[in-house]
C-alpha cells in the first residue's frame, strides 16, 4: 500500500494550489494529487476564451504547470487516475486501478463535470460539452467543416460560444428554456443590453424552449425544440453549468448537501478531510451565508486556504470576495460576490448608463453583490465595499447614481 501524509483528490486549480501551498509550509512530509485528467495544471478558463479559441494563444500557453514542476516541488502527480472508494476511519483510499493509498490528511477537490443534456443519448457525433481541454479540442476540430451551430442554455459558457462561432462565420442560434438570457441572474434591463448585442452578432435567439431531440444517423444534423422547430445543425454545444458528484464522499459518511458540506475552515465533518473549489459548499464569513461557488477565484483561493490549514495547527477561517468576468458581443458581464436570488434580498439598479448597467444585491443591511454590464473598473470597489460589511443605508442613495465613482465610498 502506498503512504503519503497528504492525499488531494482533484488536479485542478484548487488542488494544485493547495499542493503548492502545503509545499510552502511543509519541506519534508509526502503530498500526492490523485487527478483524473491525464494532463498537469492549466487554465480552464482561458477554453472559451478568444485568446485560445481563436488561436492567438497555443496549447502550450495555456498551461499553468509542466510535468518538471511537480517533480521540482516533490509533488506526486498520478494521472488520469480517479477514486473507487474512501475509508475516512482507516484513512485509505482505493483508486480505479485498485492500488490503495493511506494519507494522514486528506483534501478533496474534485471539482465538478459538465451538466449532461437529458435528451442527449450519445448516439449522435456533433454533440458537445465544454469543461476540459479535450472537449476544446473536439469543438475546434468540427467547427472546420461547420456551417451551423445550436449552443443550448444561458449561461457563460453559452454566451462566450456564440460570440466566438460568430467570429468563426459559423451561423449560430442560441436555445434556451428561460424567457430571459441570463434570466436567473439578470433583470430585463441587463437582459435587452445582453440579448440585443448577440442579436447584433447574428446570433437568432429562441429563449423560452428546450431542446425536444437530437437528430441525425450517427452525426448530428438538426435538433427540434419543444415548440416544434427544426433547426438544422452540423454541432451542438450544451451550455448547462456544471454539477457536483457528491457520491464518493457521501459513501464515506463525509456529510453533503448540493456540494460537500465545510465549516468557515474547510474543514468537513470528518476529522482530517477537507474540501475546496467547486465541490466545497462553505461557510462564507463575509456573508454569513452556506453557499457553493463555481468560479476559478474562488477555487484558487480556497485551494491556498486549505493548504495552510492542513499545515498548521490554528486554522484561519476563508474570507473572500470573489468575481468573475465574461466576455462576449461587446458586453463585459462581471458577477461580484453572491448574486442568487434569495428570499429576503432586494435588487437596486446602477444605471443604465451608454450601455452599461449595475444590479446590486442587497439584503437591505449590507451588499451580497453585484451584476455588472461593461463597468470592470467597479469589480474591485464594490468588492471591498462587501467585504467591509458597509451599511446598506449609507450607500444606497450613491450606489444608484452612476456619476458617483464607488472608490469614493471606501
Amino acid at each position: 500500500m502506498k503512504q503519503t501524509h497528504y492525499l488531494i483528490i482533484g488536479g485542478g486549480i484548487a488542488g494544485t494550489t493547495a499542493a503548492e501551498t502545503i509545499r510552502s509550509h511543509d519541506k519534508k512530509n509526502t503530498v500526492t494529487i490523485v487527478s483524473a485528467e491525464p494532463l498537469p495544471l492549466y487554465s480552464r478558463i482561458s477554453l472559451s476564451k478568444e485568446p485560445f479559441f481563436l488561436g492567438k494563444l497555443t496549447e502550450e500557453d495555456i498551461f499553468i504547470h509542466t510535468s518538471s514542476w511537480y517533480k521540482k516541488n516533490s509533488i506526486a502527480l498520478l494521472y488520469g487516475e480517479s477514486v473507487r472508494s474512501l475509508d475516512t476511519d482507516m484513512q485509505v483510499a482505493t483508486l480505479s486501478d485498485g492500488q490503495r493509498i493511506s494519507y494522514t490528511k486528506l483534501l478533496l477537490a474534485t471539482g465538478g463535470d459538465a451538466e449532461k443534456h437529458e435528451e442527449d443519448t450519445g448516439l449522435q457525433a456533433g454533440v458537445y460539452y465544454l469543461r476540459t481541454l479535450s472537449d476544446t479540442k473536439k469543438i475546434l476540430s468540427s467547427i472546420k467543416n461547420a456551417k451551423r451551430a445550436v449552443i443550448v442554455g444561458c449561461g457563460f459558457i453559452s454566451f462566450e460560444m456564440c460570440d466566438l462561432l460568430r467570429k468563426k462565420k459559423v451561423d449560430t442560434s442560441a436555445v434556451y428554456r428561460r424567457q430571459r438570457y441570463f434570466g436567473h441572474i439578470l433583470d430585463n434591463t441587463a437582459s435587452d443590453i445582453t440579448e440585443n448585442a448577440l442579436s447584433s452578432k447574428d446570433v437568432s435567439l429562441y429563449p423560452d424552449r428546450t431542446i425536444r431531440s437530437f437528430n441525425g444517423s450517427g452525426t448530428i444534423s438538426s435538433v427540434t425544440l419543444s415548440d416544434g422547430t427544426m433547426l438544422e445543425a452540423d454541432m451542438v454545444i450544451c451550455g448547462l453549468g456544471s454539477k457536483t458528484s457528491t457520491d464518493l464522499p457521501s459513501s464515506a459518511n463525509i456529510e453533503c448537501n448540493s456540494g460537500i458540506l465545510v465549516n468557515e475552515f474547510l474543514e468537513t465533518s470528518k476529522d482530517h478531510v477537507w474540501s475546496a473549489g467547486d465541490s466545497a459548499e462553505f461557510y462564507d464569513t463575509l456573508l454569513n451565508d452556506t453557499h457553493q461557488l463555481g468560479n476559478w477565484g474562488n477555487a484558487h483561493m480556497q485551494g491556498r486556504a486549505a493548504g495552510y490549514n492542513m499545515t498548521h495547527e490554528i486554522p484561519k477561517a476563508y474570507s473572500m470576495i470573489t468575481s468573475y468576468t465574461s466576455k462576449g458581443a461587446g458586453v463585459i458581464l462581471s458577477f461580484v460576490g453572491d448574486v442568487r436570488s434569495l428570499q429576503g434580498r432586494r435588487v437596486i439598479s446602477r444605471g443604465p448608463s451608454q450601455n452599461s448597467y449595475g444590479q446590486i444585491i442587497t439584503d437591505g443591511k449590507v451588499l451580497k453583490g453585484a451584476v455588472l454590464i461593461n463597468l470592470p473598473h467597479e469589480i474591485v470597489p464594490l468588492s471591498n465595499l462587501i467585504s467591509k460589511g458597509s451599511p446598506f443605508s449609507t450607500l444606497s442613495s450613491a450606489l444608484t447614481d452612476t456619476s458617483v465613482d464607488l472608490k469614493t465610498l471606501l
